[in-house]
């Protein structure tokens, strides 16, 4: 018999939300240019961070520092280096 915990499913969906939305970032950067994109990328991440603080359970704190601000880090840092490129 397979268990899986909630912890596993918070993880792993964490991780397919964050992969997922590389194409979205991907297209936003090809229609709006590098800067507008990342510098919106910025504010969300510092919205999640704010309310971040504010989170009254791990299950708010898994939306607002894992999904919102996860969103930001792995795709700025992409979208930055191709651009640099």
């Amino acid at each position: 018999m397979l268990l899986i915990s909630t912890d596993d499913i918070l993880t792993y969906g964490t991780n397919v939300l964050n992969v997922s939305a590389g194409p979205i970032a991907s297209a936003l950067t090809n229609k709006f240019g590098c800067r507008i994109v990342t510098i919106a990328g910025t504010l969300i991440a510092s919205f999640g961070f704010i309310i971040s603080i504010w989170a009254p359970n791990i299950w708010f704190m898994y939306f607002s520092f894992g999904c919102v601000t996860g969103l930001y880090t792995v795709k700025q840092i992409i979208i930055v280096s191709g651009h640099l490129a």
